[in-house]
């Protein structure tokens, strides 16, 4: 049937004659017509006829000017790392991929002289190949009035003939129109044979696609400006031309303007016209914007959950509250929680046997948790409250202001940081743009890893510097710098060594890829060596190469880097991650990691299976790699201690598969889940180490004694001598003193427990105030909970205030405050400026809504009955002594405002009634799905009075207070360890009470010996590859 239609149309097309074919041409039009309605008559038929449909006064002709600049800025490193290793005459290959930028360039395939033979060639190759004759022609200019074109025989002819006239020099006139001048490449191009240069009749307008040339009075793109101009308005064949080798692009542009031409300056002024009427257009809209906001009373900036979809089911669980009497129901004793009170019961004692609280009283818990002040009566309390200050609408604008200040600062740092000098407004419009023949390529799937990738990465800019080229002092410089010890130095030696290409090659004289390890116990300069890393990446100019990443806000902040998740998409809650994050074709993501070679990743123990897994597949999609290979190529060193805190509700990265896999030989063997495959790929990351550098010299802990007892610690074989030691710091034991006095009532009690964490904060605030003749100040949180009626039930609402804030995606419920307490940062504002959680600082202010009142005697039986609430908070002003941002506009250096963020957390109302057995009945006999989804508005601060050991690794404290006995349920060789190695000696930690030897004598699990056997075999063989650092 398919042949006989075929034969068919082959008949009919070739007796058709004029009048059909005419007929089927209206035909065309009609349907064309009668199917978008919104093209004329006239259109349609230009588009049939091949006419264009619009007129310009000039023509365009698109230049990819990026990739050129890209090209000399890639024969400039070279060129220096030529140089320099002809000077420490070494033989290492100066085209190591691991040394030289990517030109990243696009190339046209064409062909050459027969039609059998293609070749590739831009633009940038038929400048550089331009006739001699075109020698002081600039590339701008060269684009503006030649073309290439094809040669044939009349070109050959008239070539001849305008060879002839200048050998004549023939000065009579020529009838008819003039020649157009030709001329022919250079030897060297690619199409010489095959193509000439000739000049256009009516020279065009070169459009410049990719990122715009930047502004000359910005001293951050400075180098960048230079580097265009130079490539666009001075003539060159090599780079040599516009920049000697040891020149940076701003020198070579001083020495070489005066060879711009007028005509060239006129062009380059309207750049920079350009540039600042996008500036000025841009002011505009924030000025409207600002006056919009103001209006609306702002917008909430770091807002971001969705809210809940279940209505229906949210009122009927409503209807059911609200028709009992709460207080009817008799209360079940829970049994289940019986350990975790007495414990928590256990601590409350002890610290208030400390004298910690000296100013408030308890009345017995189990009846209720009303505190009581003791010291200070009534009338000596002042109850003028300095530090709220109502909201006004200039107050409200200028936070606004504020915090689109400090978005503003994080966003340029953190672009800065991964080196995307692009503009995110240029890469969502010129997405499609690839270089300057877009049209005629073929766009190349990002799935298919064998293909060329590189039209993808094409779009970001290369950065510009001034190169430093490394050599063997800078080096030693730094190890001085920062005093590195002797395992300290061979690990800096081998990453640095790596980095400039003095590593040991492959038979393909390539680099391996670097996938180190570098662990060692708390206090022995893991972080301070990072520094020192990072130093040197700065110092050489190649810091766009280092990532530095962390699974926690405090240990990212501590060594300037950022958080594992804020690349995955995805914050503490994963259930609330981007799912496009992973995605080919990212180009945020791609211009987040184009530039990365090396991956520092720190706190190790803290990173779970499932976690490097994503990272890596992140990493892969970025880079347009094999899923296969291992983190996208680029080269990775890892920080920790196995046996400091473990990943929550994570693998970690010593878990060994092999054992689970001969368990479930005897048992019935399931098939493994997606997750399960995914954990045991980044476990066969982890096995892929091949270099490792323990280090073993303690450099935090002074005292010799307790250094000893540390260790003995961390491998779980405390003595009793360990423990006699301990005692002599435990309060009433071996110490008689009062937690209230100074350093001591400075000093963070370090807990096991959320919910113990702010019980002592709480107490800790109350008692403060007292201390400075203040009534307490606590500011409440706005709960909304989505449904189709008004609700009103007042035990809900004190319920889900009283949830510890590790289960309200850390918000807390009350937020009691007191003029210069230490407060903690609870979100991510912005790590790139050091405010993320975690971060440390000072309660100045608290801005509310003046519409609500202050209220006091409120029932809220957790704190003292002359308590002030605060409702409706906007923001606080906090000190942060840490802070880049060193002042805003109208505030004192270090003050930086926390608006109040809303987020969205979902409660099982079960569990919230475990107390209330009837009502737990009544949900499963409606069989309602009791979980309802609550929207809290609040502060991200609480006090910092007392801490959680989980958020105390990795830093170094002055003074600590800790409790050694450990809470019920799983206990590890961390719980104790963690907290002890915090200070560098014994005299700098209070034990809160007496407690057992088996805390000092729980072991590392199976998984983190052997795990630490392995590296230590691996250190070994480290060691005698890299034997000259190790002298």
């Amino acid at each position: 049937a398919v042949q006989s239609f075929e034969k068919q149309k082959l008949n009919m097309d070739a007796t058709a004659n004029a009048e059909e074919k005419s007929r089927r041409l209206v035909l065309r039009c009609y349907n064309t017509l009668a199917s978008q309605q919104e093209l004329s008559g006239v259109q349609v038929a230009s588009y049939l006829m091949g006419w264009p449909d619009h007129y310009t006064t000039h023509e365009f002709v698109n230049l990819f000017l990026i990739g050129i600049e890209n090209y000399l800025q890639t024969m400039l490193l070279e060129a220096q790392l030529k140089r320099q290793r002809q000077a420490i005459d070494t033989t290492i290959d100066i085209d190591d991929s691991d040394n030289c930028i990517e030109t990243e360039e696009q190339f046209l395939l064409q062909p050459a002289g027969t039609n059998n033979k293609y070749v590739y060639v831009n633009t940038r190759v038929d400048y550089q190949h331009r006739s001699t004759a075109l020698d002081n022609i600039c590339l701008y200019d060269y684009i503006r009035l030649y073309r290439k074109k094809p040669v044939d025989a009349r070109d050959r002819k008239q070539s001849k003939a305008q060879a002839e006239m200048r050998s004549v020099q023939s000065k009579d006139s020529q009838r008819g129109r003039p020649l157009s001048e030709r001329q022919a490449f250079q030897v060297g191009h690619p199409q010489a044979e095959s193509h000439i240069n000739i000049k256009r009749m009516k020279p065009v307008v070169p459009v410049l696609l990719g990122p715009p040339v930047p502004r000359k009075d910005r001293d951050d793109t400075k180098e960048r400006y230079c580097r265009s101009i130079l490539t666009l308005f001075v003539p060159w064949r090599s780079i040599q031309d516009v920049c000697d080798v040891d020149q940076t692009w701003e020198e070579a542009f001083q020495t070489r303007q005066t060879t711009i031409l007028p005509t060239s300056s006129k062009i380059i002024d309207n750049i920079q016209l350009l540039q600042e009427c996008k500036n000025d257009r841009d002011e505009h809209l924030q000025q409207v914007i600002e006056a919009a906001q103001t209006e609306t009373g702002g917008d909430n900036l770091y807002s971001n959950r969705h809210d809940s979809d279940s209505d229906d089911e949210n009122t009927e669980i409503f209807d059911v509250l609200e028709a009992i009497d709460i207080n009817c129901i008799p209360t079940i004793n829970d049994n289940t929680n019986k350990a975790e009170q007495i414990y928590f019961e256990k601590i409350i004692q002890a610290v208030d046997q400390a004298n910690r609280f000296t100013n408030i009283r308890n009345s017995r818990m189990r009846s209720t948790n009303r505190l009581m002040h003791s010291s200070i009566s009534d009338n000596y309390l002042n109850f003028e409250h300095k530090h709220l200050v109502p909201a006004t609408s200039d107050l409200i604008q200028l936070n606004d202001r504020w915090q689109r200040k400090i978005k503003e600062d994080k966003e340029r740092i953190r672009n800065a940081s991964i080196c995307e000098p692009l503009e995110d407004d240029f890469i969502e419009k010129h997405d499609t743009v690839e270089n300057e023949l877009a049209e005629t390529v073929e766009h190349s799937s990002p799935s298919n890893f064998n293909s060329d990738n590189g039209l993808l990465s094409s779009r970001s800019i290369m950065p510009v510097i001034k190169i430093t080229v490394p050599n063997e002092i800078t080096r030693e410089n730094i190890v001085t710098q920062f005093t590195l010890n002797k395992n300290q130095k061979a690990a800096f030696m081998i990453i640095t060594g790596h980095l400039d290409g003095l590593d040991k090659l492959n038979e393909g004289d390539k680099q391996d890829q670097l996938i180190m390890c570098v662990p060692g116990c708390g206090g022995t300069g893991k972080s301070q060596l990072i520094r020192a890393i990072t130093a040197y990446f700065t110092q050489t100019n190649r810091v766009h190469k280092l990532r530095k990443l962390a699974p926690t806000s405090v240990a990212a902040a501590e060594i300037e880097g950022m958080t594992i998740h804020s690349f995955l998409g995805e914050g503490r809650n994963r259930k609330k991650k981007s799912k496009n994050m992973d995605r080919p074709g990212q180009t945020k993501l791609e211009n987040a990691w184009r530039f990365v070679e090396y991956i520092i990743l720190d706190e190790m123990s803290m990173v779970g299976l499932s976690l490097l897994s994503r990272l890596n597949k992140l990493v892969a999609t970025a880079k347009h790699c094999d899923p296969m290979t291992t983190m996208g190529g680029i080269n990775l060193i890892l920080f920790g201690d196995y046996i400091q805190y473990s990943p929550v509700f994570d693998k970690p990265l010593y878990y060994n598969f092999s054992t689970t896999m001969d368990n479930n030989t005897t048992t019935n063997r399931k098939l493994a889940t997606e997750n399960e495959i995914q954990q045991k790929s980044a476990r066969a990351l982890i096995l892929q180490i091949n270099c490792v550098v323990i280090l073993e010299q303690q450099m935090r802990t002074k005292d010799l004694a307790y250094r000893a007892l540390l260790d003995r610690v961390r491998n779980g074989e405390g003595i009793h001598e360990d423990w006699l030691l301990l005692r002599t710091r435990v309060v009433g034991i071996g110490l008689h003193i009062s937690l209230n006095d100074p350093p001591w009532n400075q000093a963070p009690i370090l807990v096991y427990r959320n919910e113990l964490r702010t019980e002592l904060n709480n107490r800790a605030v109350v008692n403060r105030a007292y201390e400075m003749g203040r009534a307490p100040t606590v500011v409440i949180a706005t709960d909304t909970i989505k449904a189709k009626k008004h609700i009103d039930l007042p035990d809900l609402t004190k319920r889900l205030l009283a949830l510890p804030d590790n289960k309200t995606e850390h918000l807390p419920g009350y937020l009691p405050l007191v003029p210069g307490m230490p407060v903690l940062l609870q979100e991510n504002i912005a790590c790139e400026l050091g405010l993320s959680n975690g971060t440390q600082g000072i309660f100045r202010e608290l801005i509310y809504d003046h519409s609500s009142e202050l209220t006091t005697g409120s029932d809220e039986e957790r704190f003292t009955a002359d308590t002030v609430f605060v409702r409706n908070a906007q923001y606080a002003l906090v000190e942060v002594s840490k802070s880049k941002l060193k002042n805003l506009d109208s505030l004192d250096p270090f003050i930086i405002p926390i608006p109040v963020i809303e987020k969205t957390f979902e409660i099982n109302l079960e569990k919230l009634y475990a107390d209330k057995g009837a009502i737990m009945k009544m949900f499963k006999d409606k069989k309602l799905k009791a979980t309802i989804s609550v929207k809290r508005k609040a502060l991200p601060l609480i006090p910092a009075y007392s801490i959680t050991t989980h958020k105390s690794q990795g830093q170094t404290l002055p003074k600590i207070v800790i409790d050694l006995n450990m809470p019920p349920g799983m206990v590890e060789v961390a719980s104790a360890y963690v907290p002890l190695s915090r200070v560098e000696q014994l005299t700098d930690l209070v034990i809160l009470q007496d407690f057992n030897i088996s805390a000092l004598q729980v072991k590392p699990s199976k998984g983190q010996i052997a795990e630490l056997n392995r590296l230590a075999v691996l250190f070994q063989q480290t060691k005698q590859r890299y034997d000259q650092y190790f002298l």
